[in-house]
């Protein structure tokens, strides 16, 4: 039994040896640019803001969308370590997103998108992405607040300032959201998605199942708030963490207050949990503090 461990061992590091290096694994950086890419996504319905305007989605005319968001937060394990001393760190992490939909029952959309995280403790966990998306989704009356959808989503993962190539993933997602209208300016949302990640590394390679549950309202004209809990569940199929299963749990809260019609500032925290059948994998991480947006509506 000692012999095929040691065995699984000297493989699993060979392996990895042929990724590029880096203050930590490339899976582990590729889940937290996932993370980046799902705050990138977060919007608090604040009415009378353009983050309103872009998540109504009924328009007469097709619609250009340009988002920029700088979150200042406090992250207290940037390691994603479970035991042991945590390496703590404020990071700052401006991202900026363009996209484009159109009008009508089916909805054609595509963005780019691009990032750079930073941290003030540990320079060495600098990353940065360049991503995309394109798809489509049915926006029908007769379906209530009910919206499927399905997009590709390619992305590329750097060290540092987009200089030092780590992955690449090309993302196939179909999904299902859903919003209900529980009256004084409240809003429950969910989504229930299936993904399936190719990887220029198959050690990256997943399945994937993920659901969100957000509840959001408002408090006066300009200020609003959300509770949002989501989970994924992430069968790995190749390389190294071929078999590996992972529990990715993440609960935010956040308040929203309108600066300016185009400008909405976030004060939130975040805990995310993560469990795994592999060895070192397991981690807790809190990350809070203030995210300054901005979105113009063409």
């Amino acid at each position: 039994m000692n012999h095929k461990l040691t065995l699984y061992a000297a493989a699993a590091a060979f392996a990895f040896s042929a990724m590029p290096a880096f203050a930590q694994s490339v899976d582990d950086q590729v889940d937290k640019a996932e993370q980046r890419q799902d705050r990138i996504d977060r919007n608090i319905n604040i009415p009378g803001s353009a983050a309103q305007a872009f998540l109504l989605e009924a328009n007469d005319g097709s619609t250009i969308a340009f988002n920029f968001a700088a979150p200042v937060t406090w992250n207290n394990n940037i390691d994603l370590v479970e035991n042991g001393p945590k390496l703590a760190s404020v990071h700052i992490n401006p991202a900026v997103r363009l996209e484009w939909r159109s009008a009508g029952a089916v909805q054609i959309f595509a963005g780019f998108n691009a990032d750079h995280d930073f941290y003030t403790q540990g320079s060495d966990y600098d990353a940065s992405t360049l991503g995309a998306r394109i798809g489509m989704r049915l926006v029908d009356d007769s379906l209530g607040g009910v919206r499927p959808y399905a997009y590709y989503s390619p992305l590329i993962v750097y060290g540092g300032g987009f200089t030092d190539k780590q992955a690449t993933l090309h993302n196939i997602t179909i999904g299902l959201g859903n919003t209900l209208e529980l009256g004084g300016g409240t809003q429950l949302t969910s989504d229930l998605s299936a993904t399936r990640r190719e990887a220029s590394f198959r050690a990256l390679e997943q399945d994937r199942v993920s659901a969100a549950v957000a509840l959001s309202g408002q408090f006066g004209e300009k200020l609003g708030w959300l509770a949002e809990q989501s989970a994924q569940h992430r069968w790995y199929t190749g390389g190294v963490n071929q078999g590996r299963k992972d529990l990715n749990l993440a609960t935010t809260l956040a308040l929203s207050y309108a600066v300016s019609e185009s400008g909405v500032l976030d004060i939130g925290v975040t805990f995310e949990r993560n469990t795994s059948d592999r060895i070192a994998k397991d981690y807790s991480v809190w990350d809070a503090g203030p995210t300054l947006r901005f979105i113009m509506i063409f």
